[in-house]
């Protein structure tokens, strides 16, 4: 029994700890699709999602500029260590939507069509980035192909509020995607 405790705190500190697992995106040379986007692309920030010591994903920010703004072009860029399937996460992004915005059932509608439109099942190593545009666009990437634009600004802040709003599910990682 002790070492089944043993296991589980380990386990844990895994969980909480990013510092064990070495990741590191080269803030010189940001992905071909933000380099198409976002004249000097600048990483502000980066991050592992781990759950029981399980990689999920690591995750970038880049900005216009070296800090976060809404104001600014921006991208996240989420490389995968599992795989997805393309309804899974459709349904957990509108989850997340829902914490931190209100949104009605039309609108859910609206965005689940749209998310089936540029989303893709997910391999093991697969990257998905996404272009935040201020006038209210979203640009989709998969591996470096682009998968097509959602132009609806609601949608836009509310899907990026996923990782970047105070109250996402991980605000460690917001902390650290902002530089903060």
């Amino acid at each position: 029994m002790k070492i089944f405790n043993l296991f589980f705190l380990i386990i844990f500190f895994l969980a909480k700890s990013n510092l064990v697992f070495a990741f590191n995106f080269d803030a010189n040379n940001p992905p071909s699709e933000i380099v198409k986007n976002i004249r000097n692309a600048k990483l502000t920030g980066q991050d592992r999602l781990t759950f029981l010591g399980f990689k999920i994903y690591d995750i970038s920010l880049w900005s216009e500029s070296n800090y976060f703004s809404y104001d600014k072009k921006f991208a996240i860029s989420i490389k995968y260590k599992k795989n997805f399937v393309k309804n899974d996460l459709i349904d957990r992004s509108i989850i997340e939507m829902r914490k931190n915005h209100d949104m009605s059932d039309e609108q859910e509608i609206f965005f689940k069509k749209n998310m089936m439109r540029v989303f893709n099942d997910i391999k093991k190593d697969d990257t998905k980035t996404i272009i935040f545009d201020p006038k209210g666009s979203i640009k989709f990437y998969h591996n470096s192909n682009f998968n097509g634009t959602i132009n609806d600004k609601g949608f836009a802040r509310k899907f990026v509020d996923i990782w970047l709003h105070e109250n996402s599910s991980y605000p460690q990682i917001t902390k650290n995607l902002l530089g903060k």
